[in-house]
C-alpha cells in the first residue's frame, strides 16, 4: 500500500470501534443494515475514517459545510 492509500483509510482501531459502535446501534434501535455488505463496509469506513480525522464519527451521508464545527 503506498502512503496516498494509506492516508485515506481509517486505523485498524477506529474500523473495530465503529464496527461495533455499528453493530451495538443496530441492535438497540431494533434496526438493521442494508442488505447490499459493500454499502455497510462504505458507511462504516466513513464513520471511522472521522472519527480518525476528526475524533467524532460523523455520518459520512451527510454533506457538512464544516465538517470540524460539527464536532
Amino acid at each position: 500500500m503506498n502512503p496516498t492509500t494509506e492516508s485515506k483509510l481509517s486505523s485498524e482501531k477506529s474500523l473495530k470501534a465503529m464496527k461495533s459502535f455499528s453493530e451495538k446501534y443496530a441492535k438497540n434501535t431494533n434496526t438493521y443494515f442494508c442488505v447490499d455488505p459493500s454499502v455497510t463496509a462504505v458507511v462504516i469506513e466513513g464513520l471511522a475514517k472521522h472519527k480518525d480525522e476528526l475524533g467524532a464519527p460523523l455520518c459520512p451521508c451527510r454533506h457538512y459545510e464544516d465538517k470540524e464545527a460539527e464536532v
